[in-house]
């Protein structure tokens, strides 16, 4: 059966920032409104994939449905113990890089960049009339829209990017960052590419040397280089919570959340 509401901050992710009634705070990243909301209505994108929707939330969920040990091991400090879960948290961050509004808000400018080369490559083509120019050009637009906003292609080349990057990031260490004081929050875009000598929040996998990703309030893991920092943990004050906080923010696109404060 189609899966219509496709999550890119995972339930599972966003139940760590949740109450025990399930509920988050939801906070408008622009007006700064907010206001508690079921995890289960926040932090996904109807129809991003619509093409055998089903075989990719089986995919995602291979990895989200290992997470609960995971957790665990973060919050009683002995995730390093477990290499297999070290390898998880890696694929985890890699699923949240790929299936993002990130990739999601560029299909329309992929779709009509190669819509464009098509075009190109049409005009290019000897022996054909205007008005087959036409029909060709109308139908191979139709046949991209189909397959990159949504369709088989997409599913594809997600299934590919997951692999791809979740095995490039088995290359680096983690270092979890735990909150001496204060709480992290999580954005809507939740894996944080922050090109520091640019000062570039949201920057390319290959541009960014500060990659992280919340997973709790309390908890955030980061992507180290193997070549100078091992496997680590680092306690974080309030000063480092709130600029981790800053970039969250920037780097999300319409809203963050935070745990409910409990009264």
């Amino acid at each position: 059966m189609p899966v219509r509401v496709q999550h890119v901050v995972t339930k599972n992710l966003l139940a760590q920032f949740s109450n025990s009634d399930g509920f988050v705070n939801r906070i408008f990243k622009v007006t700064g409104h907010s206001g508690l909301r079921p995890i289960s209505r926040e932090g996904y994108v109807p129809d991003f994939i619509t093409s055998r929707s089903e075989d990719a939330e089986a995919r995602w969920n291979e990895i989200e449905d290992k997470m609960d040990d995971v957790y665990s091991h973060l919050e009683n400090r002995t995730l390093f113990d477990y290499p297999s879960e070290v390898e998880l948290c890696k694929r985890f961050m890699a699923l949240h890089l790929i299936r993002s509004k990130r990739i999601h808000l560029t299909l329309p400018a992929l779709l009509q960049q190669i819509n464009d080369q098509s075009i190109a490559r049409t005009a290019a083509t000897p022996n054909i009339s205007p008005d087959q120019r036409i029909l060709v050009n109308t139908i191979v637009n139709a046949e991209l829209r189909r397959q990159i906003l949504g369709g088989e292609w997409l599913r594809q080349i997600l299934f590919y990017w997951l692999e791809f990057i979740g095995n490039d990031f088995q290359s680096r260490n983690l270092e979890i960052g735990i909150a001496t004081e204060g709480s992290f929050v999580i954005g809507d875009n939740p894996m944080v590419l922050f090109d520091n000598d640019r000062r570039v929040v949201d920057a390319g996998i290959n541009d960014a040397d500060v990659c992280f990703m919340p997973f709790g309030p309390k908890h955030v893991v980061s992507l180290k280089s193997t070549s100078r920092d091992p496997n680590s943990y680092r306690q974080i004050n309030l000063n480092g919570v709130n600029n981790i906080n800053d970039l969250s923010i920037s780097s999300a696109f319409t809203r963050y959340y935070s745990m409910p404060i409990v009264e």
